[in-house]
C-alpha cells in the first residue's frame, strides 16, 4: 500500500475544503493509501487552526484526535538535514523519511520546487489523480 504525507496545508484544506484535499482525507479514512503524520505536523496544524483560523480548541483537539488515529503517527527525532530553504519544511520532509512515505503531499510551492529530495513531492490534485489511476 501506498505511503503518503499529507502536508500541514493539505490537512487544514481538507478541514475547511472540499476539494483534492479533503477527498484524499476521505479516502485515506477509507484505507485507500496509507496516512503518515508525525507529532510536529500535528502541533503546526494546531497552530495555524487556533491561531489563524480562529478554530475552537476543543474542537481542534477532536479533529486532530481523529486525524492520529487514521494515520500511521512515527516519532520525529531532531536531524541536521537541511532538505530545503524553508526551516519549517525540514521536519515535514524528515516524516516522509522516518516514516518510509513513498509521496509527500503538499500545496507549498517552494517545496514543490525544491529538487534533490530524498522523496516524491507531488500537489493534492496530482496525488489523487494517480489514486484515481491506480485504482482503474
Amino acid at each position: 500500500m501506498i505511503r503518503a504525507v499529507l502536508d500541514t496545508n493539505v490537512i487544514v484544506s481538507s478541514v475547511i475544503g472540499d476539494g483534492a484535499p479533503a477527498i484524499l482525507m476521505r479516502r485515506a479514512r477509507a484505507g485507500h493509501f496509507a496516512a503518515v503524520i508525525s507529532g510536529y505536523i500535528l502541533e503546526e496544524m494546531w497552530r495555524v487552526m487556533v491561531d489563524k483560523f480562529a478554530f475552537d480548541e476543543p474542537e481542534v483537539e477532536e479533529i486532530l484526535l481523529h486525524i492520529a488515529n487514521a494515520s500511521d503517527v512515527v516519532p520525529l527525532f531532531e536531524t541536521a538535514n537541511m532538505w530545503c530553504g524553508d526551516t519549517a519544511d525540514n521536519p515535514v520532509v524528515e516524516t516522509a523519511i522516518q516514516g518510509k512515505a513513498d509521496v509527500l503531499v503538499t500545496g507549498d510551492k517552494r517545496l514543490l520546487a525544491t529538487g534533490g529530495l530524498p522523496i516524491r513531492v507531488v500537489t493534492a490534485a496530482a496525488f489523487l489523480a494517480e489514486l484515481d489511476h491506480a485504482a482503474q
